[in-house]
């Protein structure tokens, strides 16, 4: 990663990607938010050159902890 944010890792954790996937260790996958986090979708690219449907509070979230890193 070489201090590079990993944004789709994170989108990943945080709505549950990755237990989809079946790749996720138990514990390490964020409790359910969709509450929260329902909202319009919009495209975005999580940095690796394809734009998907996501829903613009989780992109909000995401983008927010990425400010976080120094």
């Amino acid at each position: 990663m070489a201090g590079s944010f990993p944004m789709g890792r994170v989108l990943g954790q945080i709505w549950g990607y990755t237990k989809a996937r079946g790749s996720a260790v138990p514990g390490r996958v964020m409790p359910d938010f969709g509450a929260f986090l329902d909202s319009e979708t919009i495209l975005f690219d999580a940095g690796v050159g394809i734009s998907t449907l996501t829903l613009s509070r989780l992109v909000d979230l995401v983008v927010y902890i990425k400010g976080l890193q120094k």
